[in-house]
């Protein structure tokens, strides 16, 4: 099995563009897996072959096992390209071949890639008119656990997977997830809101509870947690100051 790729051996491309944002793809290119092939078995350790098969072009990646004495081979089939049909097939019936070897399987685990709009720049025909590229990445058994992408024009990382993001940074969540996570965040805030009323229950302020220093509060709600916001927060404000002062 040949090794994981590293960062600078992987490139991105943006896959399709929305109004809102980017989808970005991770690939590498024939030269990559020459290197690894050189790098692994030596440069005459491995050879290649092409031939068509029902009109298929076809790859035969073969390399040399010196403890069992014999080539040991893998095929498979490239798709054309949009440019160079013929040319695209043979770099991908080679790549995908070489897979068969280890050699870039775990672009197979690509998470999917989401760049909100705020994060790149267009050109004056619509169109993202920046680069990315892989500023970190972690592979555990052929599976990527860890991935940040970096806006090279702007000099920032706009996408992390697997590891800890900046402060306040939403770079990595599509819309959908995005509105997933502020309501997640707003459940958590009220949770721990309701924590807080909880605790004020508690508290005795010159003899009155949290209810009772907003009486006009309990005229509206049957429950604790019924209270506005506002007047529950500047309530516990009020409790807080009188618990400080008599430090």
């Amino acid at each position: 099995m040949c090794r994981d790729l590293r960062a600078d051996e992987i490139d991105v491309r943006v896959q399709s563009q929305k109004q809102n944002g980017l989808i970005l793809l991770l690939y590498k290119n024939a030269r990559v897996d020459m290197d690894i092939l050189d790098e692994t078995f030596g440069k005459f350790g491995w050879q290649r072959k092409h031939e068509f098969k029902d009109g298929k072009l076809y790859c035969t990646v073969s390399v040399w096992d010196s403890e069992k004495q014999m080539w040991i081979s893998r095929e498979d089939v490239g798709t054309e390209s949009n440019t160079e049909a013929e040319k695209g097939q043979a770099s991908d019936s080679f790549k995908r071949a070489n897979v068969n070897f280890g050699i870039g399987r775990e672009l197979y685990t690509s998470p999917f890639i989401w760049i909100n709009a705020k994060d790149y720049e267009l050109d004056n025909k619509g169109k993202c008119s920046d680069t990315f590229s892989v500023s970190h990445i972690k592979v555990e058994k052929k599976q990527i656990t860890e991935l940040v992408i970096k806006n090279d024009k702007l000099g920032k990382d706009v996408y992390f997977f697997g590891v800890k993001k900046p402060t306040n940074s939403r770079e990595n969540t599509s819309p959908k997830q995005e509105h997933t996570e502020i309501n997640n965040e707003a459940k958590t805030s009220t949770e721990k809101a309701q924590m807080t009323y909880k605790e004020a229950l508690l508290v005795q302020f010159k003899g009155r509870t949290l209810h009772e220093i907003y009486k006009t509060d309990r005229k509206h709600v049957a429950d604790i947690y019924e209270m506005a916001d506002a007047n529950v927060k500047k309530a516990i404000e009020i409790i807080e100051a009188f618990i400080t002062s008599k430090k």
